[in-house]
């Protein structure tokens, strides 16, 4: 799950999994009122930071998206392609520009974001 903030959790998923991914941010399913924050503040810190809203977070082999997808339709499941796992260690928050974010979330051991 993402309580953390999905820049967090994401970002132990890909350490643990030795790989990197790139998030295409503008792809995040957001609520109206936080959508309309980031439009009017260009802020992407609260949806990649913030943990509240208890969102899974997992990876698919490209090869069986369709798969998933038919799933999530039968189970009346929405599921978002937000990104890709690449080789390349890291996280890139990518905006529809090119433009990267930074991604953050909370830290449990150090009691704040980061």
């Amino acid at each position: 799950d993402i309580s953390d903030g999905l820049g967090a959790d994401l970002g132990h998923i890909l350490k643990a999994s030795g790989v990197g991914a790139t998030l295409y941010v503008e792809q995040l399913p957001l609520s109206t009122a936080v959508r309309t924050y980031v439009q009017e503040t260009g802020d992407w810190a609260l949806p990649l930071g913030a943990g509240d809203d208890y969102e899974l977070c997992f990876t698919v082999p490209e090869q069986r998206q369709g798969e998933l997808e038919a799933l999530a339709a039968v189970w009346d499941c929405a599921c978002t392609w937000v990104g890709v796992i690449e080789r390349s260690p890291g996280l890139r928050c990518v905006l529809g520009d090119g433009s990267l974010v930074e991604a953050g979330g909370w830290d449990h051991f150090g009691g704040e974001h980061g």
